[in-house]
């Protein structure tokens, strides 16, 4: 089989740099081809270079691809995906490292021709020790710690998990069917936009793609120290948010709205601060505490994407 491994970035050269090393080094079973794509997206430091001399040393098993019409990761994917040839697709962020047997558990996963993606766990490198109120569950899944358990299991409407974009393989087929990722969604370089790989996981479902949790699919995350803050969370939570109202503002879902947001949006958002004066008062743990607070960055954000939020600010 045949796989390119498309990585998106955007001003990360030295991580970039190891990120595409480990893919290099990662031994690749017998019989099967592996190509890695550089989506660079308007990057200014030495990203070019960088890739270029990777290529060299890898005897071209390195691509460079500049996407430079439009910023946002969203838009870089769908270069990566334009640019690609072999059958499988897979993808990672320009700040992780695959695991050594990243290649062994794609290609044993895809000898089964009626699987049609997988995705796997991110496992976490940590510049310092990490704050106690990060460890809530939806709070490590912002900044791509993510692990949805040590059994392989397949993605439904049953299974709370998520296929995480910077850790998938899909079939070529599948974006035939089910098309490339929404440019409604992804971060850009100005804000954190998010919502691509949620709404990429619901479109492969509803089609009826058969995509699997691989535990062994390991991916390690570099997480950067001003993502450990929250002020970033803060920001991620509303602008997540505001992204996926604006979808729903385009996509216009049925039912009753004040302000363009549903009515139980209301009464989650007047239940939040009294959820978070439960929590401080009861000295609930600082996870517990933060996460209602962001409940209250979420409503912002979707109330703001749902009722002023301009293209402008989704295309970056």
């Amino acid at each position: 089989m045949q796989l390119d491994v498309i990585i998106p970035t955007y001003n990360r050269c030295v991580s970039l740099e190891r990120a595409v090393r480990s893919l290099l080094n990662a031994p690749i079973p017998e019989g099967n081809q592996v190509r890695v794509i550089v989506v660079d997206n308007r990057s200014t430091d030495a990203t070019k270079t960088v890739v270029e001399r990777l290529s060299d040393e890898s005897s071209g098993k390195v691509l460079y691809v500049a996407e430079s019409r439009h910023q946002g990761r969203s838009f870089a994917l769908n270069a990566g995906i334009a640019n690609a040839t072999a059958e499988l697709v897979g993808f990672i962020d320009d700040d992780e490292e695959v695991d050594n047997g990243w290649f062994q558990s794609i290609f044993t996963a895809f000898a089964d021709p009626s699987v049609d993606y997988i995705g796997g766990p991110y496992h976490p490198r940590w510049p310092m020790t990490p704050p106690d109120w990060l460890n809530h569950p939806h709070t490590r899944c912002a900044i791509g710690w993510a692990d949805f358990g040590d059994v392989r299991r397949q993605f439904d409407d049953d299974f709370d998990a998520l296929l995480m974009g910077g850790n998938s393989v899909l079939r070529r087929s599948c974006f035939d069917k089910v098309g490339v990722y929404s440019t409604l969604h992804g971060r850009t370089a100005k804000r954190l936009l998010a919502g691509e790989d949620a709404d990429m996981h619901a479109r492969l479902i509803a089609a009826g793609l058969k995509g699997f949790y691989h535990p062994e699919l390991i991916i390690y995350h570099h997480i950067s120290a001003d993502r450990m803050k929250k002020s970033y969370m803060r920001r991620w939570a509303f602008w997540a948010s505001a992204s996926e109202g604006y979808g729903a503002r385009l996509s216009q879902p049925e039912g009753t709205y004040f302000f363009g947001l549903p009515r139980y949006a209301y009464r989650k958002a007047l239940g939040a601060p009294l959820r978070w004066g439960k929590a401080l008062l009861f000295h609930q743990s600082a996870a517990n505490v933060f996460h209602e607070e962001l409940a209250l960055w979420r409503f912002a954000g979707k109330f703001y994407g749902r009722n002023f939020m301009s293209h402008k600010a989704v295309s970056g």
